[in-house]
């Protein structure tokens, strides 16, 4: 029977093979039909989504590019006066003024015409401003700054904190760093906080003929026995008038500067400590008025401070001059840095 079976299949071999190729053939027809009708359903349903979609925002009308054509074009074929019909002479190059439309150099870049109304270019004293920024033209030459954006002069060529206006108001060279405007320029009040006088005239004895002066501190304690011409606290004994209108007083000096002190009472007269902010790199420094202080290698001192309007004024001895530093905005100072 085995052997039946095997020459059957030896006799319908080629049939049995075409048989299943015809039968892959018909279950690969089967599954494209229904790939087919499955893909057209998404494709139904994706359009009935569309149909009931609405925008969100209104339809974005096309930019009108017609302006920017027309400078483009103007730039690449700028307006020029006819030629002349006259042949013995040979005109120059010109074109129209776009204020006054009057024929100027095609290389000039201001109208010449007095009856045009376009702005001119500074020009007093023989200074030549033509981008009206404060600066005259022959010093952004002579440094390379010279440019038509008025903001130049809030740049800062060298990187050394200052502006090339500031450079320029102080005659330095805005391209090295080490020639510079003075640091009090880039110093800013932040706060004034008064301080109280610290001692008190409290009582006066004598011994061996000598007047010895009772001062006490205000703030821990400390007692000082003093005679006439020693110090206390960095103040000097020089005066004591006994029959004083308000009381015996005795008189401290320091720096020039006199202090009375009437015996029992505190002084009405208060010192002040300043906090100045850089506007370079945000250090804080705490001056006070009469002591010399550092910043950037450099010493200054506070010489006299205006509690109402908030200003101090600073002397900066290797300048030799006064400067006065006002009170600032703390939001647009940098990060503080102590």
């Amino acid at each position: 029977m085995g052997g039946g079976m095997g020459a059957w299949f030896k006799k319908n071999y080629d049939r049995i093979i075409a048989a299943a190729v015809l039968l892959i053939l018909l279950v690969s027809l089967v599954s494209l039909a229904i790939q087919a009708k499955s893909q057209k359903t998404e494709q139904r349903n994706f359009d009935m989504q569309l149909t009931v979609l609405k925008p969100k925002h209104a339809k974005v009308m096309p930019a009108d590019k017609a302006v920017f054509e027309k400078s483009l074009a103007a730039l690449a074929e700028p307006l020029q006066n006819e030629i002349w019909e006259l042949s013995l002479l040979t005109p120059e190059l010109r074109v129209k003024c776009v204020n006054c439309d009057r024929p100027i150099q095609y290389s000039s870049t201001n109208c010449t015409f007095a009856q045009c109304g376009a702005p001119q270019p500074e020009s007093q004293g023989g200074i030549i401003d033509k981008n009206k920024n404060g600066i005259p033209d022959e010093w952004e030459e002579k440094y390379g700054l010279m440019s038509f954006d008025p903001d130049v002069i809030n740049q800062d060529p060298d990187n050394d904190g200052f502006t090339s206006k500031e450079e320029f108001e102080w005659k330095t060279d805005p391209k090295d760093p080490s020639s510079h405007p003075s640091y009090l320029v880039k110093l800013r009040v932040a706060d004034i906080k008064p301080i109280p006088f610290r001692m008190i005239f409290k009582a006066v004895s004598k011994a061996n003929r000598a007047l010895i002066f009772q001062i006490n501190l205000r703030t821990n304690g400390r007692t000082y026995w003093k005679k006439m011409g020693e110090e206390a606290e960095g103040f000097t004994l020089t005066n004591y008038d006994e029959g004083a209108t308000d009381g015996p007083t005795l008189t401290l000096a320091r720096n020039g500067k006199t202090i009375p002190l009437i015996k029992g009472r505190t002084v009405p007269r208060d010192e002040y400590e300043v906090k100045l902010v850089s506007l370079i790199d945000g250090t804080e420094l705490a001056v006070r008025p009469d002591v010399d202080f550092e910043y950037k290698g450099c010493k200054f001192k506070v010489k006299k401070v205006d509690i109402q309007r908030s200003s101090v004024l600073i002397n900066d001895p290797s300048r030799n001059v006064d400067i006065g530093v006002e009170r600032h905005s703390s939001t647009s100072l940098p990060e503080a840095k102590k």
